[in-house]
């Protein structure tokens, strides 16, 4: 018998699937122009990114693309990828104070990749030169 955390772990499993093939999908063999902005930001809207968080993304996406002379759809994908990346280590420094002790909480369903990100908060942490403890 499939338990209801089996279930909810491949649903969201697919829906992370999905989301990505469906930016693919956008990006693949067209030009970068408004249409193909507004169709990315549609389907961060619809994949609960958050509004302002879309708009951001999009936003920087679209100011790269132009200062990189970029026109390939297809060059989204890596903007859309730097940029995440950018938030979440600005996310990460201002998150941890210079001194004193810091408690996260981290929480989600099974599958989504806590335990992972928690392992890489955790090497970028010590590479910072903190103290590290990881409990369950």
């Amino acid at each position: 018998m499939v338990s209801f955390f089996d279930k909810l772990k491949k649903s969201l499993s697919r829906t992370k699937e999905a989301i990505a093939e469906k930016i693919a999908r956008v990006v693949t063999g067209r030009k970068i122009d408004q249409q193909l902005i507004d169709e990315l930001e549609e389907i961060l809207i619809e994949a609960d990114v958050g509004v302002q968080a879309t708009q951001r993304l999009i936003d920087r996406v679209g100011l790269a693309a132009r200062e990189q002379e970029l026109t390939e759809g297809d060059q989204v994908i890596g903007l859309l990828k730097d940029e995440i990346a950018a938030i979440l280590s600005r996310t990460i420094k201002t998150a941890t104070p210079v001194t004193g002790l810091t408690v996260w909480l981290i929480t989600g369903v099974n599958g989504v990749g806590k335990t992972t990100t928690i392992g890489k908060l955790a090497t970028y942490l010590v590479g910072q030169q903190k103290k590290v403890m990881i409990a369950a």
